[in-house]
């Protein structure tokens, strides 16, 4: 767990306006303009502050995890209005409120690939094909062909199969 020491708790909550109809305690200082989330300076790295009140409440975020808000009040820091999920757990909790569309969800998170396509490209790029030239082909960027080259998503790797063998030979 990180340590934070009492000034510092002191320092985060201190920056807090409490809003009774509500009950967040929205941060009153440095906001990230790209964001609208809080930032401090705590045991010497800089952080949003949600994230903060969540490390002090409750411990450690585990990697890949996220804090997210059953407010959706990204001023918030009132640790019973923050909840740890995964980046498709705040993604379903946003379309259900209302604050995205789901399709466009769905939509980001379905391949722009099919596994056919995936195995040409791994075929041509791997016949010394420019990436470039393949990426505008297929709409993607040349990092996606790179990574199909690579096999650097277990989604390329499973497609690939023996492509990858044939390949290295």
């Amino acid at each position: 767990m990180s340590v934070f020491t009492q000034r510092e708790i002191v320092k985060l909550y201190s920056r807090t306006v409490f809003d009774p109809d509500t009950e967040c305690m929205n941060w009153d200082g440095a906001i990230t303009a790209s964001t609208g989330y809080g930032k401090v300076n705590l045991a010497g790295k800089v952080m949003d502050t949600h994230r903060a009140s969540w490390i002090l409440s409750h411990g450690d975020i585990a990697p890949g995890m996220q804090i997210c808000h059953t407010c959706d009040n990204r001023r918030c820091i009132n640790p019973r209005h923050l909840f740890l999920g995964t980046r498709s757990d705040n993604m379903i909790d946003a379309a259900l409120k209302g604050r995205i569309d789901m399709t466009a969800v769905r939509s980001a998170a379905a391949p722009k690939l099919s596994d056919a396509q995936v195995r040409e490209i791994f075929s041509r790029v791997n016949a010394g094909e420019d990436r470039t030239t393949i990426a505008n082909e297929y709409g993607v960027s040349p990092t996606t062909i790179s990574k199909i080259r690579h096999l650097r998503k277990p989604r390329y790797e499973q497609i690939v199969g023996d492509l990858s063998l044939e390949a290295a030979s």
